[in-house]
């Protein structure tokens, strides 16, 4: 399913893929190729991630049970990412994504059509 992560204050949207189960979650962006990568991938219920097989490196934003975001890293391949206290959920975007997104920002999911969501940076 796609959705369409916007931060109202800002009006940033990013295209963005939902990893709902372990399975998805585990895997990630893993063994994707950095031009394969279009928008993001939204982690639900994760509170870490790693860049274990990645070729690339990624922008991650961790955000609280309000989608509070907590704080954002870039990550390079083959490293793990923080353990931040209260995250819930994780946003992995293609690097320099996250530029637009603040640390106490509130991102607002909303289910689009694939077509209808274009990333406005």
């Amino acid at each position: 399913m796609t959705v369409c992560v916007t931060n109202k204050e800002k009006s940033f949207k990013a295209e963005v893929e939902e990893a709902k189960s372990f399975g998805s979650r585990l895997r990630g962006l893993m063994l994707h190729k950095p031009e394969d990568v279009h928008g993001g991938l939204l982690l639900w219920n994760c509170s870490s991630v790693h860049c274990c097989f990645m070729r690339f490196s990624i922008d991650v934003v961790y955000m609280d049970d309000a989608m509070c975001v907590l704080y954002k890293e870039e990550i390079k391949p083959w490293r793990l990412g923080k353990m931040v206290r209260g995250a819930k959920h994780v946003l992995e975007l293609p690097v320099g994504e996250a530029a637009h997104i603040s640390v106490g920002d509130t991102l607002v999911v909303e289910p689009v059509m694939s077509t209808a969501c274009l990333s406005t940076n």
